[in-house]
């Protein structure tokens, strides 16, 4: 019997192998981008409604919100869901919501907030007059007269839920 030479080299067992780990390792990474981008938007998001609140806080310390822009009329349905288990409502909030316009808190805090994510309709906005409506954009905070909830009307996904507000308890005062 003859017999083959020790050659060196690969087989194909090896290489498909090597291959199917590989892409068991790639799938994880895939995966993970997706959550990376989802984190990246709910952060920004966060980081909007900080910004929004601080600087509301300090615009109108002792003063009402309600001329922090036109009444909110539009559709308030996703108030009546739950995020994260919990209620989106605040129990304290009252009926009136108030759409927030940059130009008017950039006026109370004299100065310029940062930038906002999201929002388009809140720097756009520049006037107080009457209501404003989802049907114009529904890339709006509001601002909850009572409780000074702030919610995003869009929402953001992250981990397969929507957000509307920071995740907060609140206790019924």
């Amino acid at each position: 019997m003859q017999r083959l030479k020790n050659e060196k080299g690969i087989t194909l067992i090896a290489l498909s192998i090597t291959v199917f780990v590989l892409s068991l390792i790639s799938v994880p990474v895939v995966v993970n981008m997706t959550n990376i981008h989802q984190f990246e938007k709910y952060t920004k998001f966060k980081d909007d409604i900080d910004n929004l609140r601080e600087s509301i806080s300090i615009a109108y310390h002792n003063k009402e919100v309600t001329d922090i822009g036109p009444k909110y009329d539009g559709n308030k349905e996703f108030l009546k869901g739950t995020q994260n288990e919990k209620q989106i409502k605040n129990v304290n909030d009252n009926e009136n919501y108030y759409v927030i316009s940059i130009e008017k808190v950039n006026k109370g805090i004299h100065a310029d907030m940062p930038e906002l994510n999201f929002g388009t309709g809140n720097q756009s906005l520049n006037s107080n007059t009457g209501t404003y409506s989802s049907e114009e954009t529904d890339d709006v905070y509001i601002i909850n007269e009572q409780s000074r909830t702030i919610y995003y009307v869009k929402g953001v996904n992250y981990n397969g839920e929507k957000y509307y507000r920071l995740n907060e308890d609140f206790s019924d005062v």
